[in-house]
């Protein structure tokens, strides 16, 4: 008779982690840039390189004046417009081990940028303009007309970029859809 036996050594296993406590929390000013350099990472068994990315949370809008510079690793904010300011905005630092994807560990920052919120339609000096065409003729000329002024010649330098120019060809059945228009000339201002 044989006896056989197993021993299993569990050996600890656990994410990468900052040598000390980071800051997940960060309040900025609209124009006034901040560089939050992270602490250093290490992985307590030795058993795989640490990893840091920077992600966006599910369903959270992340801040779009956010750069990581994994040289440096620092984060660096850098909230340059108005249009920031009174928001709130998420990410995630994910610290792990490089060649596994279960050792790892999520924190959830957030951003608050402050100030009040601006309301584009207050702040901005809307003029709600009306565009209608007048009919075409037999060369195929015809007419806009806005309600209100405007910078003509910006709207016929970006013409292509402001509209969508088709035709519909309604005179045969089999013809009755929807085509893009091959070339269009603003000939007159």
């Amino acid at each position: 008779m044989v006896e056989l036996y197993l021993y299993v050594k569990v050996m600890k296993n656990t994410y990468p982690d900052f040598v000390t406590e980071i800051e997940t929390m960060f309040t900025l000013t609209v124009g006034k840039n901040l560089t939050y350099k992270l602490p250093a990472l290490r992985d307590e068994e030795g058993n795989d390189e640490p990893e840091l990315l920077i992600k966006p949370m599910d369903d959270q809008e992340y801040p779009p004046f956010l750069d990581y510079e994994p040289s440096t690793t620092s984060l660096i904010f850098t909230p340059h417009s108005i249009w920031y300011q009174g928001k709130t905005y998420y990410f995630k630092i994910i610290v792990k081990e490089k060649h596994s994807d279960t050792q790892q560990y999520p924190y959830y920052c957030t951003v608050k940028v402050i100030g009040d919120q601006i309301d584009p339609e207050q702040y901005l000096n809307f003029t709600n303009v009306k565009l209608s065409m007048g009919g075409v003729d037999r060369a195929g000329q015809g007419n806009f007309s806005f309600t209100s002024p405007v910078n003509l010649t910006f709207v016929k330098e970006h013409f292509w970029e402001l509209f969508d120019v088709y035709v519909r060809n309604v005179s045969f059945k089999e013809l009755n859809r929807t085509m893009n228009v091959k070339d269009f000339k603003i000939t007159d201002l």
